[in-house]
């Protein structure tokens, strides 16, 4: 479960909570039995709050809006934590091979 800060149609601010599971890509070739179709990402809004911390009523078009926004977010953040781990397998390469050198 997650939370994020978002916007309503009126310009409100209003606290979305919700789960996110990322999808996995298709796999067609190999072995009929192995194969099987891509499956989306899912976004599960499961409340959203108000400012005073009360339960807000949202229409359909904000609850896709939100869903739209929630994607991009957990998006841009898959990427930088793959950045971060690409960044941190190279600093520990290096440092193997000066470690290697050394000896």
């Amino acid at each position: 479960m997650s939370q994020i800060k978002l916007e309503t149609d009126a310009g409100v601010e209003v606290t979305v909570i919700y789960n996110y599971t990322q999808g996995a890509p298709a796999k067609l070739s190999g072995p009929m039995e192995d194969c099987y179709p891509e499956e989306g990402d899912e976004i599960e809004i499961l409340g959203v709050k108000g400012y005073d911390g009360l339960a807000y009523s949202y229409s359909q078009e904000e609850e896709e809006t939100w869903c739209d926004q929630i994607y991009d977010y957990e998006i841009s953040k898959a990427e930088a934590d793959a950045c971060d781990r690409a960044d941190y397998e190279y600093d520990a390469m290096k440092e193997r091979e000066l470690e290697e050198r050394d000896q």
